[in-house]
């Protein structure tokens, strides 16, 4: 009976030492946020979440990227502590294809968890530059002026254009826009005393959607001209002092400004076709491209462009050559074209002819965006056989005040007017 007892005693004592020396793994129980795609520049926060097991002491948490090249994390690591929750940010590139970004629980005993993601990342988009101002919607009563800043430094180009639209009476919004070195204190007409630039309808002649034509308008744009001082304005008042926009339908005022040193000659003439057309630059930013137009030629601009954003096009066609001064009288009647990724006409503006409203002439548009992608913007002369001496484009994104829900809607394409004669 003894030795029984004494060897049950063990058996319990040895039972009691097993369960007493089980322990358990470190664990990681979440790892979130890397998209299954990124572009090289995109940025991702990535969460992980997880815990030491049963290992006493503090822990660390460290995060890796691989191949080498392909993105990089900040933080990489976070020094030994009692966390169990960590973020991290995921930079993608410089390059590009299969990147796995790993992170790795360890315990001060050096037992260790892991988990990762992985995501394929693209070349970089081609991104248009911020405009200058955001896109912003006012009304202009009867007798009255909207002065609005246009900053920069003296000779850098301003490029502003006023879109409206009056679905039942089309002329009577008709919007005169003035660039000056000081507010206009009163309504006036082309030109106004003081002006160093002005338009009426300059833009206004025609516009289509889709090849479509949609209407008939009268918008007004000034392209290219420098600034005079640091502080100049832009002046909105209605043709012989009547109204601009109304409850429920005000107009829009996009301004944007290109330092005159951010010129950009293309090394070649721009393709004509959606495979050879010339990337829009990165740099410098913003931009504005010099170029000039041979019989029978167009020259195609390619860009990326993000759903919910507004592009400001511009164009002015009066420079004596593509890296000439503004104003001179080497005028020529272009077109100015929106197409999407596999070349598909989706917007024209021709309004200016050859002398605008007053001259110089120029041309303009601004529109939604509504699908992410690939998209050109085409500058050819209103005739097959025309020629351009020179012209200079600029071209911006802004956020939209117009939700979608809001605007226009155009059957399937991959934009939404602001209005029906969105120019």
């Amino acid at each position: 009976m003894t030795l029984k007892r004494g060897l049950a005693l063990v058996t319990i004592i040895a039972i009691i030492g097993v369960v007493g020396c089980t322990t358990t793994a470190p664990f990681i129980t979440s790892f979130t946020g890397l998209p299954a795609t990124m572009n090289v520049g995109d940025t991702a926060t990535l969460t992980a979440t997880g815990g030491p097991g049963s290992s006493r002491g503090l822990w660390t948490w460290t995060f890796t990227v691989a191949p080498a090249g392909c993105g990089s994390v900040s933080p990489a690591s976070y020094p030994p502590g009692t966390l169990t929750t960590v973020t991290t940010t995921f930079t993608a590139g410089p390059g590009t294809g299969s990147c796995t970004v790993t992170v790795t629980l360890t315990t001060a005993a050096g037992r260790s968890a892991s988990a990762s993601q992985t995501t394929t990342i693209g070349a970089p988009l081609l991104l248009l530059p911020a405009c200058t101002y955001p896109e912003a919607t006012f009304i202009t009563p009867a007798g009255t002026v909207n002065n609005q800043p246009i900053a920069g430094n003296p000779g850098d180009r301003a490029f502003a254009y006023v879109q409206i639209y009056d679905a039942t009476s089309p002329f009577t919004d008709d919007p005169v826009l003035h660039l000056r070195s000081s507010g206009l204190a009163s309504p006036s007409n082309c030109p106004a005393a003081g002006d160093l630039e002005c338009d009426d309808d300059d833009g206004a002649t025609y516009t289509s959607l889709g090849g479509t034509f949609i209407a008939w308008g009268a918008n007004s744009v000034i392209a290219g001209h420098p600034l005079a001082t640091a502080s100049d304005v832009v002046s909105v008042n209605g043709f012989g002092g009547g109204a601009v926009g109304e409850a429920g339908n005000p107009y829009r005022l996009y301004r944007h400004v290109v330092p005159a040193a951010n010129l950009v000659i293309p090394p070649s003439d721009p393709g004509n076709t959606p495979a050879t057309a010339f990337p829009v630059p990165t740099s410098p930013t913003p931009w504005m491209i010099g170029e000039s137009i041979t019989a029978g030629d167009a020259d195609w601009y390619r860009f990326d462009a993000n759903a919910g954003e507004a592009i400001f096009v511009a164009l002015d066609m009066t420079p004596d050559s593509p890296s000439g001064s503004h104003d001179d009288l080497s005028a020529w009647d272009a077109v100015l074209e929106l197409r999407d990724g596999a070349g598909n006409l989706l917007k024209t503006v021709d309004g200016s002819a050859t002398f605008g409203s007053p001259a110089p002439p120029a041309e303009a548009f601004a529109i939604r965006i509504n699908t992410s992608g690939t998209y050109f913007i085409v500058v050819r002369h209103f005739s097959a056989a025309g020629t351009g001496p020179g012209y200079h484009l600029t071209a911006c994104r802004t956020s939209t005040v117009l939700p979608a829900g809001a605007e226009e809607p155009l059957g399937g394409k991959p934009f939404t007017p602001k209005y029906p004669d969105d120019k």
